[in-house]
């Protein structure tokens, strides 16, 4: 996708986007319409038949102005895509798919050709076709063609791919003649492993291939058509539940049951963990890592997350720009840097109260309070280090710049394996990189698999810089691709423990499967709804009625239970890290392990009496000390709730960011606000050209990527400035002050903070207003109100103000939204606000990453848990 992503942004005026060309990020919406061209594709939906669809749109009860013309943008963003990929002598994947038809559909003789060539059609694996591949087998078999597809309805996995179940439950519609074979014996799985996993995928008949056929067999016929499976290896599985407390502790019992079947004679390399994500399985691997049991962690995805990638990309960063403080601070604090990693919140904290970058004030550091020799020793090595490689930047190629940073802060004489590409003679290199075996072998497998990109960035690039692919990497990252590990899970060692998806165990098997977080949102996992669906009208796919998404993540668990041989493992917990205990799976319940929430069959164990003494508290990334602020507001608040380590980078260890334009146009919009209701408060009484003129007074121009990304942001603001005059024209409030300044000591701390407007209402009361440049949600949630609960708080006890109405005031649509904070919301606001205090005064900094809070984290290139 990256690639389509380059070739879009290359020609992105050429879309004329509106409804998908958001302001703050024109560029978001890119690999969601990309995704919907797929989805398209594998409907073999053309862009010609999108946009005679979205032509005859007409206004109705159901459908609005705006809903007909967003269709009719997305129609012609799929003409556009189109056109650009035939101009550029490209096919996508779908192509390849909707071209075959397209000519076969068009050129009857070359179809006849094909025909006579492809006397026998055999597919495999049927069931995880699309509609356009179905539809290809059966132009090429037409009415007299010798097809044969092997599949299992039981087992399509891939929807989210394309895949189409509906393909395997109409085939026998399209050939009624085809003969029909089950197979019954099972060489993998013993008997009761078997019937626990057939009596669980019942749950979603009618929807299967065996319940229509049995449905629809007449009496003459044999009967016996049953998926029901005879086992070959007879009885004797054992099928346990088993539940902790929390989700280290289901953990940590995973790794017991490991232990009794190695000591009763299995091998590690028996034993596999599956997760329904890969962020479950962080927890596994490291009460493997801490129990010395080997394992080997099959991700297809995670290159970019190894901690030697996050390592090169960091320094390529500063590289390209020094002033990239995140990055820089993570290349001050690699373990070969001792003495400026422990000292580096002196740092930090000088860069903070002069304003500069991390880089100026490592460059003026003999300045910088509680920086001695050793420090400044470190930090010259590394500014040294930094020229010298911007060199070599400036000179060679990206894969020079990467060996030469590997060669001189010692990752290659650390790793010793790679004497391939040793330094030919003697140079002075860091040291402090402590490794075992296994440490060394995995870096080593992921440098490889990067150089591996590298050179095939450099094969199709005519100018393969540093800068160019930095560029190609980011944008790689922000279309969530995480780099592709190239693995082979039959390569696997031998005896270690395989840690893996469920969709990634597909084909393999396991004499011991445990199957973990089996509690309600991870497995089954929430149904995410297509970002633009595809037109109903459109689809050509026969839609079961039932729950597609269940039915799936259903499949998804037979498919994970029928990978164990000899032992099947379902593992919960109570504590996931979220504000309630959660319940178990459903699938738990329909499998008998449980109701309500809680285990209660004979066949499951809770780890409640597990040794405490066993858990692990997170280790902060730097042991530098650190202080309460002395102040709070509540933005460090939510900054908290939102990621406590984001909290941490910010306002803990005040590692410097880069603005970012959306900055730039709320404080621009707050300032002129500000300024023409003062004008009013002094008497004066400025008009619509009055205020326009003050927005251009006001403007900040910093962080804007080019002059027309400006231009549009000032437009913006115009047009709202305007609907927000004519709004309020003869009906001006009476405005008491603005940026009001307080200091309110609320539930042990001291808040300071300032209120946008405050207004006074005719009855003596007063009426708090804060700006906020996006739009109104559909529905105010409790913590969304917070913010203003505690102005009012601030109002009450220290403006001694008698609060009539807090309100949110949009300025994108001029809407507003009031409501009033009483005495059970000022409770728990003060009990949300002990909560996080009482954390951060433990030090407490556990990072709660998900791919929505980190895609806008300012400090997500540098963190080791980024998702």
């Amino acid at each position: 996708e990256t690639e389509q992503q380059l070739l879009i942004r290359k020609n992105f005026e050429r879309f004329h986007l509106s409804y998908y060309k958001p302001l703050g990020n024109p560029t978001q919406f890119i690999g969601v319409l990309l995704r919907h061209f797929s989805r398209c594709k594998d409907e073999a939906i053309t862009s010609v038949q999108y946009a005679a669809y979205a032509a005859a749109l007409r206004e109705s009860d159901e459908l609005d102005a705006e809903e007909i013309a967003r269709v009719r943008e997305v129609a012609g963003a799929y003409q556009a895509y189109e056109k650009l990929l035939l101009e550029n002598g490209s096919y996508d994947f779908g192509d390849l798919l909707v071209h075959a038809l397209r000519l076969f559909t068009e050129r009857a003789k070359i179809l006849e050709i094909y025909r006579k060539q492809f006397k026998y059609i055999l597919v495999d694996e049927f069931q995880d076709t699309n509609f356009a591949q179905y539809a290809l087998v059966k132009l090429l078999a037409g009415s007299v063609g010798k097809v044969t597809v092997v599949g299992d309805d039981d087992q399509s996995i891939y929807k989210f791919r394309g895949a189409s179940v509906s393909n395997i439950l109409q085939f026998q519609k399209d050939f009624p003649q085809a003969a029909r074979i089950f197979l019954q014996t099972n060489y993998r799985s013993k008997q009761e492993i078997l019937d626990k996993a057939y009596e669980f995928i019942q749950l979603n008949n009618p929807d299967r291939l065996e319940y229509q056929i049995q449905q629809t067999h007449k009496p003459q016929e044999d009967s016996a058509f049953t998926k029901r499976l005879t086992a070959h290896q007879g009885k004797g599985a054992e099928l346990i539940h088993l539940h902790a407390r929390d989700a280290q502790e289901e953990a940590l019992l995973a790794v017991k049951k490991i232990r009794e079947l190695v000591r009763a004679g299995a091998s590690y390399g028996a034993c596999a963990i599956l997760v329904r994500a890969n962020a479950h399985a962080d927890r596994f691997t490291a009460e493997l890592d801490a129990a010395g049991i080997p394992y080997h962690y099959l991700a297809a995805k995670g290159l970019y997350r190894k901690p030697v990638i996050r390592d090169l990309f960091a320094y390529a960063q500063i590289l390209d720009a020094y002033h990239e403080s995140p990055a820089l601070y993570h290349i001050a604090t690699l373990s070969v840097f001792p003495v400026l990693r422990q000292n580096i919140a002196h740092l930090t904290s000088f860069a903070h109260k002069k304003g500069l970058s991390l880089f100026e004030a490592c460059t003026r550091a003999t300045s910088a309070e509680g920086v001695g020799e050793d420090t400044l020793a470190d930090i010259a090595t590394l500014l040294r280090l930094m020229e010298k490689h911007r060199g070599v930047a400036n000179s060679q190629a990206v894969r020079e710049v990467f060996l030469a940073f590997l060669e001189d802060f010692g990752y290659l004489t650390a790793l010793g394996e790679l004497s391939s590409v040793q330094p030919k003679t003697p140079a002075k290199v860091l040291s402090g990189w402590v490794w075992n075996e296994a440490e060394r072998q995995e870096r080593a497998h992921t440098l490889a698999e990067f150089f591996r990109e590298v050179a095939q960035f450099t094969e199709q690039q005519d100018n393969p810089t540093l800068k160019n692919f930095l560029d190609y990497w980011k944008l790689k990252m922000e279309t969530g691709d995480a780099g592709t590990l190239r693995q082979n899970p039959e390569e696997a060692s031998p005896d270690r423990v395989a840690v893996m998806t469920v969709h990634a165990a597909k084909g393999l098997e396991f004499d011991h499967v445990f199957i973990g977080s089996l509690v309600d949102k991870h497995f089954p996992s929430i149904r995410k709804s297509e970002a633009i669906p595809v037109p109903d009208a459109l689809i050509k796919e026969q839609l079961p009625n039932a729950d597609m998404h269940l039915q799936e993540e259903r499949r998804l668990m037979y498919v994970a239970m029928t990978r164990a041989k000899k032992g099947l493992y379902f593992l919960s917990a109570d504590d996931y890290g979220g504000k309630t205990k959660k319940k178990l799976s459903r699938f738990l319940v329909e499998l008998g392990y449980g109701d309500n929430g809680k285990p209660t069959s004979q066949d499951s164990v809770t780890a409640h009496s597990t040794d405490s003494s066993q858990k692990k508290e997170y280790v902060p990334l730097s042991e530098m000390p650190w202080s309460m602020p002395q102040y709070f507001s509540f933005t460090q608040l939510r900054a908290y709730q939102k990621c406590p380590l984001q909290y941490k980078y910010a306002h803990i260890l005040q590692v410097p960011v880069r603005g970012k334009p959306a900055f730039s146009f709320g404080k621009s919009m707050h300032a002129v606000l500000q300024k023409f209701f003062q004008e009013r408060m002094d008497g004066t009484y400025p008009d619509e050209t009055a205020l326009l003129r003050m927005l251009d007074d006001v403007w900040i121009d910093d962080w804007y990527a080019h002059a027309r990304e400006q231009e549009r942001a000032k437009e913006k603001a115009r047009k709202e400035l305007r609907e927000f005059y004519n709004k309020h024209d003869g009906l001006w409030p009476d405005t008491q002050s603005v940026e009001k300044g307080f200091h309110l000591k609320f539930a042990g701390v001291t808040f300071k903070g300032s209120i946008d407007r405050i207004d006074l209402l005719p009855e003596g009361k007063v009426r708090i207003i804060d700006y906020k440049t996006g739009k109104p949600k559909d529905k105010l949630k409790p913590e969304d109100k917070e913010q203003l609960f505690l102005y009012q708080l601030a109002a009450q006890d220290v403006l001694n103000e008698q609060v009539a109405e807090l309100a949110f005031v949009y300025l994108e649509d001029v809407s507003e939204q009031s409501f009033i904070g009483g005495a059970e919301d000022f409770e728990k606001l003060e009990k949300s606000v002990s909560e996080v205090v009482g954390k951060i005064q433990e030090g407490s900094f556990v990072p709660t990453p998900s791919p929505f809070t980190c895609a806008s984290c300012d400090y997500k290139d540098i963190c080791p848990y980024r998702k």
